[in-house]
């Protein structure tokens, strides 16, 4: 919630430095503040245009989709309030955004450059874990895989060359197929050494 917060207040700030006044509010889906609560602090400001910014970078119907889900339930309880009143639009997805990208670029970055010559001599490797989706979802057009995929392209060409990208699927749960490869089989895979060759005879 701290880290929200201060994301919301520097947003205000850069906003306010191109001529525009804004206010955010946060709504979390599980916990305080829940959706409805800055909804009400909305209307009790007598905001009339509303821009909806999910805090996920890339779209899936279970991440922003299930959150817009809610937000249009709300909508749905005062239609003369949300149809009629405060005009909104919605920001459906940002991993493209160059200034993501370069501030993702930025860290990874940082941290490659934390290894020594000898070390970066033997190959550094960025392993990108990112949330998985049931397969399913991809075959019913959910866009998610592709932002992914787009997402770490556009990162990569900001990193230096030595390095060797990879990308990987985590927190995948029950017995159906989830989006691959799995990041455990992939830390596997990436740990593996290859046999040292006997000496010469």
């Amino acid at each position: 919630m701290r880290y929200t917060t201060e994301q919301g207040l520097a947003l205000e700030a850069a906003l306010a430095k191109t001529g525009v006044d804004a206010k955010c509010y946060i709504g979390m889906r599980y916990w305080h503040p829940f959706t409805e609560q800055a909804l009400e602090e909305i209307k009790a400001d007598g905001v009339n245009q509303l821009v909806v910014l999910p805090l996920y970078p890339h779209f899936s119907v279970s991440t922003s989709g299930s959150s817009l889900r809610a937000l249009r339930q709300c909508f749905g309880k005062d239609m003369a309030t949300w149809a009629q009143r405060i005009a909104h639009t919605v920001v459906p997805a940002w991993y493209d955004r160059p200034g993501y990208v370069s501030s993702v670029a930025r860290l990874i970055c940082d941290e490659v450059a934390n290894f020594s010559a000898d070390e970066a001599s033997e190959g550094v490797h960025v392993l990108f874990s990112a949330h998985g989706v049931p397969q399913s979802y991809v075959k019913a057009g959910d866009p998610y895989q592709k932002q992914i995929v787009e997402c770490v392209s556009l990162i990569s060409e900001h990193l230096p060359k030595t390095t060797t990208v990879h990308l990987s699927f985590q927190s995948r749960v029950g017995p159906i197929e989830w989006l691959r490869p799995y990041t455990d089989d992939k830390i596997r895979e990436l740990g593996e050494v290859s046999p040292t060759p006997p000496p010469p005879l």
